[in-house]
């Protein structure tokens, strides 16, 4: 897919299939550092630290009424993160940030 939230949805997905179901906080860290590290660009990509280069997506957490409820409700950053993966879509993405320059978003 070309949306890592619809990746990240389906990398849980396969985790409850599997019996192993993930954190919202493993989700994060597969479509971050973990992808970096199994392409061995670890040193370039994958974290916010001085010297990477990053791409920068900005989430809503609010981006529809069901997502919002779940946000009000939740017990920390990461069910609001979880309920954004599960069921975010493009009206999730607040903004869009490529090498240091905004390239989009509704921020």
């Amino acid at each position: 897919s070309f949306s890592m939230l619809r990746t990240m949805a389906a990398a849980y997905e396969v985790g409850q299939l599997r019996g192993t179901p993930l954190h919202a906080a493993q989700l994060i860290w597969l479509a971050t550092a973990g992808s970096a590290r199994s392409l061995h660009l670890q040193d370039h990509i994958g974290s916010l630290a001085e010297g990477m280069e990053a791409d920068i997506t900005v989430l809503s957490l609010d981006s529809t009424p069901a997502i919002a409820q779940r946000h009000a409700a939740a017990k920390d950053i990461w069910e609001s993160l979880f309920a954004t993966i599960m069921m975010g879509d493009d009206r999730a993405i607040a903004d869009v940030w490529v090498a240091g320059a905004r390239r989009g978003g509704t921020a």
